[in-house]
């Protein structure tokens, strides 16, 4: 399936690498995959691009049986994103990796634990950063394209990553 990367997500996905050193690879690859590039009902109800559960200042939405964090933008999305992977478990695991690879690695085990259900998610989203060169705005300032970017995914559908841990910083 082809998705459309707008310039937005990926001008957002840059400046949450910049602020907090989460590859713009890594956080396009789980938009694609956890939101369709911001085409899910998820989504469209909540601005929740990463599928974070929770609250997001007192703001959620009820969706399939759970409460998820509400933004009130695409930007409080991204930003909300990087500093969960910047903070914590995610933070510690990632310290010393230097390749979107080695990033990777270090958070899908927190992020996707094969013992969830989540056993497909790392392949997938590797795929879909390959298949699309998300990796092409991991350096440099981004120019914008005119509009948006196409990119494809074999399926993204019904994926959503999860972690173990408490209170309400959970993807």
């Amino acid at each position: 399936m082809a998705w459309k990367l707008s310039d937005e997500a990926i001008k957002l996905a840059q400046e949450t690498q910049a602020k907090y050193g989460v590859p713009a690879s890594v956080t396009l690859g789980q938009f694609i995959t956890e939101s369709g590039a911001g085409t899910s009902n998820l989504f469209k109800l909540s601005n929740n691009g990463f599928g974070i559960i929770g609250s997001y200042n007192g703001q959620k939405v009820w969706y399939n049986d759970r409460y998820w964090r509400k933004y009130p933008s695409l930007a409080a999305s991204f930003d909300d994103h990087g500093r969960l992977l910047s903070s914590g478990k995610y933070a510690e695991a990632t310290k010393g990796a230097k390749t979107v690879d080695e990033y990777l690695d270090a958070i899908l085990p927190i992020y996707a634990p094969s013992s969830d259900g989540n056993s497909g998610y790392p392949a997938l989203l590797r795929a879909v950063i390959r298949d699309n060169n998300l990796t092409q705005y991991d350096t440099g300032v981004y120019s914008g394209s005119g509009g948006s970017a196409s990119v494809s995914s074999a399926s993204t559908s019904g994926v959503s990553g999860s972690a173990s841990e408490t209170g309400t910083d959970i993807l």
